[in-house]
């Protein structure tokens, strides 16, 4: 190890540390993910775990990356700094407030962002990384969490076979990759689960006699449970002070289960594309079809993007068009206005012949509840680890029932507005059943024909007028 390491008089990195959270520190797995309550010790866990890498070879990198850039400065920067000041102040040769990065004397580095949307955590890109925290995962928009996952860190934590940690509390929709990866045996993360009753450093029992802290502990909780008007078994309480998954179902507007996941059969589908246009917010375009013999429909693809331009826009609806039939087109220009509409339609309606309007926004809270219930019925399928399907699972009733509540900052709903605006365009819920005949030359459907035969003619003498019409 460096010299600069060997210092004396210098405190040991797991002053303090309790168990569970010591564990999780001195885990190597590649993949690892922790579930815990609030104020738990979950950020002082994961700072002596960036000290220890940073510490533990020259030249290491670690990202932290949280959902927004002022969260990671108020959670993990000044711990990090008190940490790094505790351990020697001369070990850390710069700390960027600006930048949020740290430089260590050994040529190791900590970098902060936050993942408000895609350009956000672009400041992560093309590096190479020894680790990659996730913290309040849960609370990161699904659409991010994919970018992340699947553009960045792949060849990020590649090169240096990096490990890659995710962290956070049960958000209310229990949905989502941290929900699935945390409570999935096979995900292949290694699992750690811890509250504030094993955090022995909570300022309410810190110091105090072991004996005694199963009942500081417990007063606590009660006192915490009177004061908001908590029991045991509410889902609140069960995720804030448990750390557990647990959903108000009553809350939610579509209330999704594994029976609604699933890939569109391979039979020919009725094509509906739905577009809600944003800038700030994403773009997105979901491909919807619905089967003309049975009363069913599908999400058949989706995809989202930021500050596209008109020209993007329609590029991508344009290879839509040329790769599926479409009955229509809906869009939702929301505040890019009637002219970039206008615009988009004539333009499909110049190279095909598919229809173009406006998405019906009246009567959404009432289109919500039909929607809702097709997917009780089982009529309404959408794809398996879906963006569309993480958005629908998170939204919620506003207090009246009548519309959804607003999306908090920085997550998004705009797949999950494309696939009721396509829903309202599909007219699966019309079709009737496809008779299915017995084969020509069987006994069965000779027997079907007769039958039919014996029935128009007994038809045909009740109203004897048209009876030569009708033969």
């Amino acid at each position: 190890m460096n010299a600069w390491l060997t210092k004396i008089n210098r405190p040991a990195l797991y002053d303090g540390m309790f168990p569970e959270q010591l564990a999780f520190v001195e885990d190597e797995s590649p993949l690892i993910d922790a579930v815990c309550s609030r104020r738990a010790g979950k950020t002082w866990g994961l700072v002596r775990k960036t000290s220890k890498t940073c510490e533990s070879k020259d030249n290491a990198l670690v990202a932290y990356l949280t959902k927004t850039r002022d969260w990671a400065r108020d959670l993990v920067w000044d711990p990090l700094l008190k940490i790094s000041q505790e351990r020697q102040t001369a070990d850390i040769k710069e700390f960027n407030n600006s930048r949020l990065q740290a430089v260590m004397r050994n040529g190791s580095k900590v970098k902060l962002a936050g993942a408000k949307d895609k350009a956000a955590v672009e400041v992560l890109r093309g590096f190479a990384y020894d680790l990659f925290i996730i913290d309040e995962a849960g609370s990161i928009d699904p659409v991010i969490m994919r970018y992340v996952l699947k553009e960045i860190l792949p060849a990020a934590l590649g090169e240096k076979q990096g490990q890659l940690i995710v962290v956070g509390t049960p958000n209310e929709s229990c949905a989502g990759y941290f929900h699935d990866i945390s409570t999935q045996v096979n995900s292949g993360f290694s699992h750690h689960h811890w509250t504030q009753r094993e955090n022995v450093m909570f300022p309410l029992w810190v110091g105090c006699d072991p004996k005694d802290l199963d009942r500081l502990v417990d007063e606590y909780l009660a006192t915490e449970r009177k004061k908001y008007g908590f029991s045991e078994t509410d889902p609140e309480y069960q995720r804030e002070y448990m750390g557990l998954w647990a959903k108000n179902e009553e809350l939610f507007i579509y209330r999704i289960t594994e029976d609604n996941l699933s890939k569109p059969p391979d039979v020919p589908l009725r094509h509906v594309l739905a577009i809600d246009i944003g800038w700030h917010d994403m773009t997105a375009w979901e491909l919807v079809g619905y089967d003309s013999d049975k009363q069913q429909m599908y999400e058949v693809d989706s995809t989202q993007e930021q500050h596209l331009t008109f020209e993007d826009i329609a590029a991508r609806t344009i290879q839509y068009a040329k790769d599926y039939e479409l009955d229509c087109i809906v869009v939702d220009t929301a505040g890019a206005g009637k002219v970039v509409q206008d615009s988009l339609a004539k333009e499909i309606s110049l190279r095909f012949e598919v229809p173009c309007k406006a998405a019906a926004k009246n009567r959404k809270g009432t289109n919500m509840k039909f929607l809702a219930s097709d997917l009780r019925r089982g009529t309404a399928f959408l794809l398996p680890n879906s963006v569309c399907a993480d958005q629908m699972k998170a939204l919620k009733w506003d207090k009246h029932h009548l519309r959804e509540q607003d999306p908090e900052p920085g997550t998004f709903c705009d797949n999950a507005d494309g696939y009721l605006y396509a829903y309202r365009e599909c007219y699966h819920w019309m079709h009737e059943p496809r008779e299915v005949l017995p084969e020509i030359g069987t006994p069965e459907r000779a027997n079907l024909d007769m039958a039919r035969i014996e029935e128009e003619e007994a038809a045909a003498f009740t109203e004897p007028s048209n009876w030569w019409e009708k033969r």
